[in-house]
């Protein structure tokens, strides 16, 4: 799991040096870095306002409408996510 990762980092997973397609371990790391953050585990107004502004960048390039349904997902009434 991502948290797991937080909780074990720098060490790398056998897992992703296996499939990691010949890279030096410092680019493996800059691009875990990349991608896996603490927007992964909470996205925040941060990363939402992020993700709605490059939907809207695109929808004005592609020539689409933008959709008026939320782009998230969020968690039940019942607390489960």
């Amino acid at each position: 799991s991502v948290e797991y990762s937080f909780q074990n980092y720098p060490q790398l997973s056998s897992y992703v040096v296996q499939h990691a397609q010949a890279m030096e371990e410092e680019v493996m790391r800059k691009h875990i870095q990349l991608y896996v953050n603490e927007h992964t585990v909470q996205l925040g107004e941060e990363g939402k306002a992020a993700i709605q502004k490059f939907y809207a960048v695109y929808a004005s390039a592609s020539g689409e409408i933008p959709t008026e349904e939320d782009l998230f997902i969020t968690p039940s009434a019942g607390g489960e996510e």
